[in-house]
């Protein structure tokens, strides 16, 4: 309908644009995915030696140390390189257009110095082309899914914006990671499988495709497969006409994911000489190394004390803490098996197998990070869940009691969240909210309000920025949600 499309490019546009109102430092994580990309289009090459080291040694201050080395003289970004790769897509353009910057070479000891770099206008661009457009993708997808399940308009619409600005995806929106990236290929995977019409083989093969790419992204959205995969599986074990079609779509949903695959064992064997062992095997910093440098680099040992507490009720990253939304997707998932089985067990499966293996990280909490940031791929999903819950709930006057009471809790989250964007976003496991706030106010990463007021040569307070901030963000989510309203009503 045109009432859905206006309000899916709204939702769009506006979580976007809240993408382009931060910019924060680099820190390890972000430049060594940013080298890798500036080497695949300057260099043409995985290979990011030339911005961390001279003559095939590590310069004593390198923009990261991120970083592996089979041989010691050649270093290598250590994360998966799917953020890179489409940040690449995104370079190219802006750099034949005279946008965005070339890197300096580590030779270039002034240029190259980690403070010297870490707030390009590159980096900012590179951001909002890859975390911010995916953000906004996940919370248009979230919204067309409800819809496509006839879920009330106004519901879709919170649902998508609680997604995008009352969880960490608002924080990782704005950093150059790729766990919102790994989130939208997971949900546009789900959506293609679920939406009917078209050529239902052809989207298998689309939705195999993204969910590929997911991994390609993020290693541990693997799990993600195997749930989707298993989901399929269980569909496709009937004798009905119906399993034999579910067995032929699994087909292709394998097909489609065979060439992710392909890419990704491509850069294993470039960077480590085996298509199966990842970067991580050749850690160059001592205590990640102690962590990585067993088996095939990723450590998956049992599940460590406290973890799941910490994940999701924890004082320090929980995720109830940063989303109490995902309450809702308890019953919301019990809700949707009752109506469609396999988008149901898919949202359980992968929730469950996701975090039963960040519970056996040994660093499972994201040591700096607004909440549990390992499962921020899986949000969209939950969210979908949210959503199916908040229009069953919306059905009856007692669940819409419920849902006028919780409305605050999920208000006070999105404030959380934004404190914590326009605060820096990373905070360290061992230091509480207050603390990191308090911090903030003396120093913190720039962000829209402080460069409207810097053109008139004002700088406000951390605390009156932030109280700017919020009244902006109110004002844009209340329109969107008034318009999803007035259509409502007008259909």
């Amino acid at each position: 309908m045109n009432s859905d499309r206006r309000v899916a490019w709204m939702i769009g546009a506006l979580t976007l644009g809240w993408s382009a109102c931060f910019h924060h430092t680099r820190d390890w994580n972000s430049a060594s995915r940013l080298l890798l990309t500036h080497a695949l289009v300057e260099d043409r090459t995985v290979d990011v030696t030339r911005f961390v080291a001279v003559d095939g040694r590590l310069v004593r201050n390198p923009p990261t140390r991120d970083l592996a080395s089979p041989d010691r003289l050649h270093f290598f970004s250590d994360k998966a390189p799917g953020q890179s790769h489409f940040g690449a897509a995104a370079l190219s353009p802006l750099r034949a257009a005279g946008i965005a910057e070339d890197h300096p070479p580590a030779s270039d000891f002034v240029a190259s110095q980690p403070e010297k770099i870490s707030l390009r206008r590159t980096d900012w661009l590179l951001t909002i082309a890859t975390s911010g457009l995916a953000a906004a993708g996940s919370a248009v997808l979230v919204f067309l899914l409800l819809r496509h399940w006839q879920a009330n308009q106004c519901v879709a619409s919170a649902t998508a914006l609680a997604l995008a600005f009352a969880s960490p995806m608002q924080v990782y929106s704005t950093l150059y990671y790729g766990h919102v990236l790994a989130g939208f290929f997971a949900m546009l995977a789900m959506f293609l499988v679920e939406f009917q019409g078209g050529r239902p083989l052809g989207r298998n093969f689309l939705a195999g495709l993204a969910a590929g790419l997911s991994v390609v992204v993020e290693y541990t959205m693997a799990t993600f497969v195997v749930a989707i995969a298993t989901a399929g599986a269980v569909s496709a074990m009937t004798a009905s006409p119906e399993g034999r079609r579910s067995a032929a779509a699994g087909l292709a949903f394998l097909l489609g994911g065979l060439g992710p695959a392909i890419l990704l064992g491509w850069y294993h064997w470039r960077v480590t000489g085996d298509p199966f062992t990842p970067a991580y095997r050749y850690e160059i910093q001592l205590d990640f190394a102690a962590v990585h440098a067993k088996g095939g680099g990723i450590p998956l040992a049992a599940i460590q004390a406290g973890a799941v507490w910490g994940l999701l009720l924890g004082s320090s990253v929980g995720l109830v803490l940063f989303a109490p939304a995902v309450l809702w997707s308890v019953p919301g998932a019990v809700a949707i098996l009752r109506f469609r089985r396999r988008p149901g067990e898919t949202i359980l499966f992968a929730s469950l197998l996701l975090l039963m293996a960040i519970a056996c990280f040994p660093n499972w909490n994201g040591g700096l990070a607004t909440g549990p940031r390992f499962l921020v791929p899986i949000l969209p999903l939950l969210f979908v869940a949210v959503g199916w819950a908040w229009h069953v709930c919306s059905k009856s006057t007692f669940g819409q009691a419920l849902l006028f009471v919780f409305a605050p809790i999920v208000v006070g989250s999105a404030v959380l969240n934004v404190a914590m964007n326009a605060a820096g976003a990373r905070k360290p496991f061992d230091m509480t909210i207050g603390e990191f706030l308090n911090a903030a106010s003396q120093a913190h990463d720039p962000h829209v309000i402080d460069w409207a007021t810097g053109l008139f040569n004002v700088r406000l307070a951390f605390e009156l920025s932030l109280a700017l901030l919020f009244v902006f963000l109110a004002v844009v989510v209340a329109l969107v949600l008034q318009r999803s309203r007035s259509d409502a009503q007008a259909v």
